[in-house]
């Protein structure tokens, strides 16, 4: 279902998946289904920790691409750099250039910070 948002909502909830390093979509999904599944939570907390783990490992994928790694000689950290390379295949344009604008953001906060103390800059 497509939701029509301002141009400047709709910055401000990009700004803030790219800060917290998800989608849009897990995002959104991570405020309102915590927010509507509080009185879940409060009936059996151990249950509700135990599907939120089974329902985000099978979101993510991350657990069964580590164990497939592991199982065939690989390791964490590939299957992770792996995971990242499949995400960021599937930014959109927008999504790219906010990453690019981040980027030069902290590229120029470190080199300006290491100017004002009469260090080299590094970018």
């Amino acid at each position: 279902m497509p939701l029509q948002l301002s141009p400047e909502l709709e910055t401000i909830v990009l700004e803030r998946a790219v800060e917290e390093g998800v989608s849009v979509e897990n995002l959104l999904a991570r405020i309102f289904v915590a927010k509507g599944s509080q009185a879940q939570s409060a009936i059996n907390p151990q249950e509700r920790v135990k599907s939120l783990l089974t329902r985000l490992s099978d979101e993510d994928g991350a657990i069964a691409q580590y164990q497939e790694n592991c199982r065939y000689g690989g390791s964490s950290a590939k299957a992770l750099f792996q995971k990242w390379e499949e995400e960021e295949f599937q930014l959109t344009e927008e999504e790219r250039e906010a990453e690019d604008r981040l980027w030069a953001d902290f590229q120029f906060g470190i080199d300006e910070e290491r100017f004002k103390s009469g260090m080299r800059t590094l970018f």
